[in-house]
């Protein structure tokens, strides 16, 4: 999910670089998509269970 964290948590340059090239390879996942996946799971009638849920972006490599 895209956050601030990332940009300050790094500070070996290879493992930048590496961080880099993910982000730009992939589309991050933005807090609408989690809202978005909140809002269906908490409107499905009672009887339907969802005990787990994984959220990664499609092109996660």
């Amino acid at each position: 999910m895209q956050t601030d964290m990332p940009n300050q948590q790094l500070t070996d340059p290879d493992a930048v670089q590496w961080r880099d090239q993910l982000l730009a390879s992939t589309q991050i996942l933005s807090a609408g998509d989690v809202a978005d996946l909140i809002a269906y799971v908490t409107s499905r009638p009672p009887h339907v269970s969802l005990p787990d849920i994984t959220v990664v972006p499609t092109g996660q490599p």
